[in-house]
């Protein structure tokens, strides 16, 4: 548990910007507050980015050298799966970098959220799931 703590406190507050920003990703708002779409977008770039750097660069590779054989396998099999991930959220990002960029494409943009952040909810959920309750 001590291993993940941190990570599982970081999942709760990615949780909680990925729901604010599918409530405020209509084509409605955007058209009204691009700025504070683009604000808590960039509230979660910011802690998406720490956090997957944190897990893909220390958690998991000290996770590959576990003497649990399931530990060992449960995360390379998740690295690999979730590789494209950060990769995902960077393209994702440079495409809506600028609320003008938010305005001028609000349909795509909304689909586009949604797409990341079931992504986003799909890794975190996986993680808890299959590979943090083994490390209890």
């Amino acid at each position: 548990m001590h291993l993940t703590k941190e990570f599982r406190e970081q999942h709760k507050e990615i949780k909680l910007l990925c729901k604010h920003l599918i409530e405020c990703s209509v084509e409605q708002h955007i058209a009204l507050n691009a700025s504070y779409v683009h604000k808590i977008q960039k509230d979660l770039e910011r802690l998406l980015s720490l956090h997957l750097r944190l897990e893909d660069n220390s958690l998991y590779p000290v996770l590959r050298e576990n003497k649990s054989q399931l530990i060992r396998e449960t995360s390379l099999r998740l690295q690999k799966e979730f590789s494209p991930c950060a990769d995902w959220h960077n393209t994702y990002q440079e495409k809506y970098s600028t609320q003008e960029r938010i305005q001028s494409s609000p349909r795509a943009y909304v689909q586009d959220t949604q797409r990341i952040v079931q992504q986003i909810q799909k890794r975190i959920d996986t993680e808890e799931d299959e590979l943090y309750v083994l490390l209890r």
